[in-house]
C-alpha cells in the first residue's frame, strides 16, 4: 500500500468502527466477527494451571480475567485469545514482553495455548491506567512522576531491542502502591527489524477499565494521534516511541493534545508540519514545554537522541552552576560560604540543604564540647569548635550547589563527598580521643591540627581516583567485554567509577549500615544495621552488630528506611551478614532460613511483607551437602539465575566459592548449582551483576573487583588484572551507570552507603 493510499484508508477509518478494528492490522481475518464471538464457546474454569475468576476488560481479541495461579499462590492477570483469534498475536506481546524485567514494565509470567485458545498469565496491576488516573486533580509535580517512571519502561524496552508503536495514555497503569508500569506491547517490533508485525489490534491489558475510546478528539481515532509521522507510513524507531510519549506528556499537563485535525489526513499533515496548538490559561515551566516540543519535532533526527535524554531534559530546571571558586584557607572558605548560603534563594528543591549540617551535630553535641574543655583545655576545645563550625557552613554550600548543577557536572557532588569522607575522620578522631585513658590537652591539639583541611574540598577538582584498567585492544570499556571490532559488549560500559555522594536518608553516625541489595532502577535498597551508638564517648560496638534488617523507598533526593524485623517470623528466618536479597523488581525479598542452607522469600508491598514461602529452593536445600551453607544471593534481572556463596564448614573449603543455580523459568525451583569457572573462582563471593548477565561484581577483601565476559556462554574473565573498586557489596543500577556501595572512611561503624557513578560512558 502506497503511503497515499494507506492515508485515504486511515481518513475512511476515523468514521467507520469496524475499519477502526482493523486500523492497524494488515490482515482483517484475523479480527472475529460480532457473530463469531457469540458462536464460540465461553473459556473454561481453567486455563492451563490457573483458575480463571472475573472478567477484568474486554478487547478485539480477548478478554482478561483475574485468575489465580495455585502452584505459587498468588493472583495472576490471565489474557485469553477469543477461539476464532490466532495466538501468535497474544505469544508475540508475551515474548516481548519476556524479554524485559523492568519495574516500570507489566512482567509476564507464562504463556501458551490450551484447549486451541492461546492464553498469557501476566502480572494483576490493581489500579487504573493514566487516562483514568487524570481524572482527578493532579499536580504538575505529580504528573511529571508518573512519566518519568513510565518513561524508564521504554528506556528499558529500547535497551531489550523493541520498539512499543503504540505507547498513549491507556497502556501507561499505574497500580494503587504507587508503581507505574507500560503495558500493551503487542503492537512491538524489534528494533532493525525489516517486518512490520501489524497483524493484530492493541491487546487488553491485565488492568480493568482500559478501554479505548474509539474518538478521542471529534473524529480523530485515538492511536493514530500518538503516531510519529515515520511511523504512519510504516517506518517506527525509537523516537518514534519518544513522539508518542511526550503527546502523551502534554496532554496530561495541558489537558489537551498538541497536534489535532478534523480528519486523519489533517492530523497527519499537521504533525509533519509541526503545528502545535497553543495552549492558554496553563503554566507549565518553560524547560518542560521546551523538551516536549522538541519531542514533538516532524523529523526523527531533531529529537532528542534517546528517552535517556528526554528525561534529563524534563528533570527540574537548574540555575546557573555554584561559581568554582578555590579558597585559600578554611576560614577564608567559612567566611565566603556563609555569606554565600546567607545570600542565596532558598527553593523547594533546595530545602533539604538546610539541614545538611545536622550530621556532625550528633558528634560534637553541646555536652561533648563541655566535656572536651574539662578534658582537653580550651585551645582544643576551640579548634575542635572552628573546625565543626567550617564544616558546617560549607557542607550546607555544598549542598546548595549540588541541587544548581548541570546534569553533566559531577563536581559539586564531589564536593560533598569530600565533606562526608572529612567528617568520618572527624568522628573517628573524636571517639579515640574520648576512649580511656583520657588523652592530654597537648594529645587533643595536636589532633585537631591534623584533622582534614576543609579548603580542599572546594577544588575544582575533587575527586576520589579513577579506577581503570588497560585493555589492549583499546575499546576504553574495562568494565564491559569488547569484541574483535572494539564494540563493547555489555550494559556496563564505564570507562572508570568515581565515588559520589552518601546516600542520604540512611546512613547514621555510629552505626555500620550494610549493602544488602539493589532494584535494578534505584529506587528500593535493602541493608543491615546495627544497633547505633549516639553517645560518642561509649566504647562498645553495639554499631556494628548488624541484627536490623531494614528496606528504604526513595522519596525525592533521599530514602525513607522502614525497619522489617517486626514482620519476619523468627522461628522462619535469620539475620547477619550475607543473610538477604531484594529482588531485581524491588518486589520481594530473599532471607536465610535459620540453618542458613536455604531462603525463604517474602513479597514486599511498600514496607509491608506478604507471607513467606521457600519452595522454590527447596531443591536447592536438598542438594547441599552436610556442613555446607550458603550465603550472599544474588538474582538475576530475569530471576531464573541465583548466585550464591558456599561455605563448607566441615571440610577443608576446597569447595569454598561462588556457585550459579539456573532454572528453566521462574515457576521452577532452583537446581543444584555450579561453582563458577574463570576468575570468578579467585574471589570471595559475588555482590551483583548487571541485567545483561555480562558484568559481574564480587567482593575480595573489602574491596570490589569487576569481572566481564563477551557472552553469557563464557565463564567471567577480563583483559589484565581485573579493575578494583574501594569498597563492596556493590549492586548496580541503573544499567550500570551507578553503582550502590558499601564504604568505609574507617571502623565497622564508619560503614556507609555510597554511591559510585559512571565516567566515560
Amino acid at each position: 500500500m502506497t503511503p497515499d493510499a494507506r492515508a485515504a484508508w486511515l481518513d475512511h477509518a476515523a468514521g467507520c468502527e469496524a475499519c477502526h478494528a482493523v486500523l492497524q492490522v494488515l490482515e482483517p481475518e484475523a479480527i472475529p466477527t460480532a457473530e463469531a464471538t457469540r458462536r464460540e464457546p465461553p473459556p473454561p474454569a481453567t486455563i492451563d494451571r490457573f483458575v480463571l475468576g472475573e472478567v477484568l476488560g474486554r478487547g478485539a481479541s480477548g478478554l482478561v480475567y483475574a485468575a489465580t495461579d495455585p502452584a505459587l499462590d498468588r493472583r495472576v492477570a490471565v489474557k485469553v485469545l477469543h477461539a476464532s483469534v490466532r495466538a501468535d498475536r497474544l505469544r508475540r506481546e508475551a515474548q516481548a514482553l519476556a524479554r524485559l524485567n523492568h519495574p516500570n514494565v507489566v512482567q509476564i509470567y507464562d504463556v501458551g495455548e490450551h484447549d486451541g485458545r492461546g492464553f498469557v498469565a501476566m502480572e494483576l496491576i490493581d489500579g487504573d491506567n493514566l487516562r483514568g488516573w487524570l481524572r482527578t486533580r493532579r499536580t504538575q509535580a505529580e504528573i511529571l512522576a508518573v512519566l518519568e517512571h513510565a518513561g524508564r519502561g521504554l528506556i528499558a524496552a529500547h535497551a531489550a531491542g523493541l520498539i512499543h508503536r503504540d505507547f498513549k495514555p491507556d497502556n501507561v497503569l499505574i497500580a494503587r502502591d504507587g508503581r507505574v508500569l507500560v503495558g500493551d506491547f503487542g503492537l512491538a517490533r524489534t528494533i532493525g527489524s525489516q517486518l512490520a508485525t501489524e497483524d493484530g489490534p492493541p491487546p487488553a491489558t491485565a488492568l480493568a477499565a482500559t478501554s479505548v475510546p474509539l474518538t478521542m478528539t471529534g473524529s480523530i481515532v485515538g492511536t493514530p494521534a500518538y503516531m510519529a509521522p515515520e511511523q504512519s507510513i510504516g517506518e517506527p524507531t525509537p523516537a518514534s516511541d519518544q513522539y508518542a510519549f511526550c503527546v502523551t506528556a502534554w496532554e496530561a499537563l495541558f489537558g489537551q493534545r498538541p497536534i489535532e485535525g478534523a480528519t486523519l489526513g489533517e492530523l497527519r499533515d499537521n504533525a509533519r508540519a509541526g503545528r502545535i496548538l497553543t495552549v492558554d490559561g496553563i503554566a507549565v515551566p518553560r524547560h518542560v514545554e521546551a523538551a516536549l516540543r522538541r519531542g514533538l519535532e516532524p523529523r526523527a533526527i531533531d529529537r532528542f537522541p534517546s528517552m535517556v535524554a528526554l528525561l534529563a531534559a524534563l528533570a527540574p530546571a537548574r540555575r546557573r552552576r555554584w561559581p568554582r571558586v578555590l579558597f585559600a584557607t578554611a576560614a577564608t572558605l567559612a567566611i565566603v560560604s556563609a555569606i554565600a548560603v546567607a545570600g542565596r534563594p532558598r527553593s523547594p528543591m533546595a530545602a533539604p540543604c538546610d539541614h545538611a549540617a545536622d550530621p556532625i551535630l550528633a558528634t560534637w553535641t553541646p555536652e561533648r564540647a563541655r566535656t572536651a574543655r574539662a578534658q582537653w583545655g580550651e585551645a582544643a576545645t576551640a579548634a575542635f569548635e572552628r573546625w565543626t563550625r567550617t564544616w558546617r557552613r560549607g557542607r550546607i554550600a555544598a549542598c546548595y550547589a549540588a541541587a544548581d548543577q548541570r546534569p553533566d557536572d559531577r563536581t559539586f557532588t564531589d564536593r560533598l563527598a569530600c565533606y562526608e569522607r572529612a567528617r568520618g575522620t572527624f568522628i573517628t578522631t573524636i571517639a579515640g580521643l574520648s576512649s580511656p585513658p583520657p588523652m592530654s590537652p597537648a594529645r587533643a591539639l595536636t589532633a585537631a591540627a591534623t584533622l582534614p583541611a576543609l579548603a580542599a574540598c572546594e577544588g575544582t577538582a575533587v575527586t576520589a581516583a579513577d579506577y581503570t584498567s588497560s585493555d589492549p585492544r583499546g575499546c576504553n570499556c574495562p568494565f564491559s567485554a569488547c569484541s574483535d571490532d572494539r564494540v563493547c559488549g555489555s550494559q556496563c560500559r564505564a570507562a572508570a567509577f568515581r565515588s559520589g555522594a552518601p546516600v542520604l536518608g540512611v546512613n547514621q553516625p555510629r552505626r555500620q549500615e550494610a549493602l544488602a541489595g539493589a532494584s535494578l532502577d534505584g529506587t528500593t535498597l535493602l541493608y543491615l544495621a546495627g544497633d547505633g551508638v549516639p553517645d560518642p564517648t561509649a566504647t562498645d560496638l553495639a554499631g556494628c552488630r548488624l541484627r536490623h534488617l531494614f528496606v528504604a523507598r526513595q522519596a525525592g533526593d533521599r530514602f525513607i528506611p522502614v525497619e522489617l524485623n517486626a514482620q519476619l517470623p523468627r522461628d522462619q528466618v535469620r539475620l547477619g551478614e550475607g543473610c538477604c536479597a531484594i529482588a531485581p523488581d524491588g518486589r520481594s525479598l530473599l532471607v536465610w532460613s535459620p540453618d542458613r542452607r536455604g531462603f525463604v522469600r517474602f513479597g514486599l508491598v511498600g514496607d509491608r511483607l506478604t507471607a513467606g514461602s521457600d519452595r522454590e529452593f527447596a531443591q536447592l536445600r536438598a542438594t547441599l551437602p552436610a556442613g555446607y551453607t550458603i550465603a550472599n544471593p544474588v538474582l538475576s534481572a530475569d530471576e531464573r539465575t541465583l548466585l550464591y556463596q558456599v561455605i563448607d564448614g566441615a571440610g577443608d573449603g576446597s569447595d569454598n566459592g561462588t556457585y550459579a543455580s539456573t532454572r528453566g523459568d521462574r515457576a521452577q525451583p532452583f537446581p543444584r548449582g555450579e561453582r563458577l569457572e574463570g576468575r570468578a573462582r579467585s574471589y570471595e563471593y559475588p555482590t551483583g551483576i548487571s541485567a545483561d548477565g555480562l558484568t559481574l561484581f564480587m567482593a575480595f577483601e573489602f574491596e570490589t573487583r569487576v569481572l566481564y565476559r563477551a557472552s553469557i556462554d563464557e565463564p567471567f574473565g577480563g583483559v589484565g588484572v581485573p579493575p578494583a573498586l574501594p569498597g563492596w557489596r556493590a549492586r548496580p543500577i541503573l544499567d550500570c551507570g551507578r553503582l550502590v556501595m558499601t564504604s568505609s572512611p574507617g571502623g565497622c561503624e564508619q560503614e556507609d552507603l555510597v554511591y559510585f557513578d559512571a565516567v566515560g560512558r
